[in-house]
């Protein structure tokens, strides 16, 4: 799902342009920053399909990704409604995982 993940345009549209993209949970001057995770990658759909067919993943007919067991991978995101920022990662982060056709239930709230 990482690779899934457009940071670059997250940073352009959502933040106009002023910020860098985030690979860790660590911000970039915390004392435990992993800077070879903080290096971070541009995002490859490729890479990202690969990885998930690797752990047991697959697609059906529609393009839906589905877990070793067959069952949709989906997932509820929420967060607090009139936080536009919040609003507009989440709005990005469903289209970008749609991609890899993983259903995001995002609900500002």
């Amino acid at each position: 799902v990482d690779w899934a993940v457009s940071r670059d345009i997250l940073v352009d549209n959502i933040l106009k342009g002023v910020g860098q993209p985030l690979f860790t949970a660590e911000g970039l001057t915390s004392i435990y920053l992993n800077r070879r995770l903080a290096e971070g990658h541009p995002r490859d759909l490729g890479r990202a399909k690969a990885l998930l067919r690797q752990a047991g993943f697959r697609w059906d007919g529609q393009g839906r990704l589905l877990d070793a067991k067959g069952r949709r991978v989906e997932f509820s995101l929420y967060t607090n409604a009139g936080n536009d920022i919040r609003e507009a990662v989440g709005v990005n982060l469903k289209q970008d995982l749609s991609e890899l056709g993983i259903a995001v239930n995002f609900k500002p709230m």
